[in-house]
């Protein structure tokens, strides 16, 4: 399943966001650009999000920065979802909880709670970037789904408001898709514009 993966960078340090599988590739792109290696993010427990924990914290001894509940999520391979796939499995790598607001190296970041696709879900904004990764809350057009375990149409919509009510404009990076911009989705996405819907 093609998943985004995100690596953010600076003239010093990068932080991996949702590593899926091509484990390989992500691992070129560290090694390739020199730069350190200081953490993992994860947006949701879902299996395409979370394949590459463990052999990317084998291989370069991060740590990795979840919510509470999405700790429950990925530890669970029904929850995880990867009970769907031929090889379920459960990360083993230790998770670390977010806090509201985290300092990473030099990257500051504010954790948003984004529930609703999952009971666990969050966004991250890196200031410095003006970047908000949405996790599959909040795609171009569209939000996300809401009828897996744990997920909640009702905590979904107030995901929506959090995040349309946010005070300033910032480039959106969903987890599947292409990227957008919160200006553009307050002006176009119906599920913005129109939050009290009744599902999809």
């Amino acid at each position: 399943m093609d998943v985004n993966t995100y690596i953010v960078s600076n003239d010093k340090e990068l932080i991996v966001i949702d590593p899926g599988e091509q484990v390989d590739l992500i691992s070129e792109i560290i090694d390739n650009s020199q730069l350190t290696f200081i953490g993992i993010l994860i947006t949701h427990g879902h299996f395409d999000h979370i394949a590459g924990i463990d052999p990317l914290v084998e291989r370069y001894n991060v740590p990795v920065y979840t919510s509470a509940r999405n700790k429950i999520i990925i530890h669970n391979s029904e929850l995880n979802l990867s009970d769907m796939m031929t090889s379920p499995f459960v990360p083993e790598a230790p998770l670390t909880t977010t806090t509201p607001h985290m300092s990473l190296g030099s990257f500051e970041i504010d954790v948003i709670d984004a529930s609703g696709h999952t009971f666990g879900d969050e966004a991250f904004y890196i200031k410095s970037e003006n970047a908000l990764f949405t996790g599959d809350a909040l795609f171009k057009g569209c939000v996300g789904r809401h009828d897996f375990p744990t997920s909640s149409l009702g905590f979904l919509k107030k995901t929506i408001r959090r995040i349309r009510d946010l005070p300033f404009d910032a480039d959106i990076y969903p987890g599947h898709g292409e990227k957008t911009t919160l200006s553009y989705e307050r002006e176009h996405n119906y599920y913005i514009k129109n939050v009290d819907w009744n599902g999809y």
